[in-house]
């Protein structure tokens, strides 16, 4: 018999309060059945996984896991859990952000490094913005990762030649030569 967590009980709706990137964590893990493996696809340690499903499961109020020498297995509430998150994750996968408007204007996000948009883009960014008075921009300088796919923007930009993110469009704008 499967011990019940201590926490939080169980909430009725789901996704109310829901964070989702233990639920992305979950996925992962029930997909590649492992913390190991699926710490490996994200660039995540074993135990930083370890502890952000037991923060799921202080959330849930139930195991989603049974774990063993070889991986882990779903519990039945974490075979529910797993179908929900599937569907969610099909659902949502390659639709964009929904459109924000205030004032009458379209808003879009553009984020960059702090020093980039600070030095490079904020000009160009500006004389768009006068250009087209029918957008509105929110211009963010951040200095950490963002993921597109959880539209932390509309527009990333950013050096280097990562491989793009799923369903993500990847233009490059410049090439700079030695």
């Amino acid at each position: 018999m499967l011990k019940r967590p201590r926490g939080r009980p169980k909430k009725d709706n789901l996704i109310e309060g829901l964070d989702w990137d233990l639920l992305r964590y979950f996925y992962l893990i029930a997909v590649h059945g492992g913390y190991a493996e699926a710490g490996r696809k994200i660039d995540k340690a074993q135990a930083y996984l370890s502890q952000r499903i037991q923060s799921l499961e202080r959330a849930l109020g139930y195991e989603v896991f049974i774990r063993g020498a070889h991986g882990v297995d779903l519990t039945r509430k974490g075979v529910e859990l797993f179908q929900f998150a599937e569907k969610l994750y099909f659902d949502l996968k390659g639709r964009v952000r929904p459109e924000v408007i205030i004032d009458g204007k379209r808003l879009i996000r553009v984020v960059a490094t702090h020093a980039m948009m600070s030095y490079v883009l904020l000009a160009p960014l500006i004389e768009f913005q006068r250009k087209n008075p029918d957008i509105m921009l929110d211009l963010v300088g951040e200095d950490v990762d963002l993921n597109l796919t959880r539209h932390d923007a509309d527009l990333l930009i950013a050096l280097g030649s990562d491989a793009p993110q799923d369903g993500i469009i990847q233009v490059p704008l410049l090439t700079m030569s030695k």
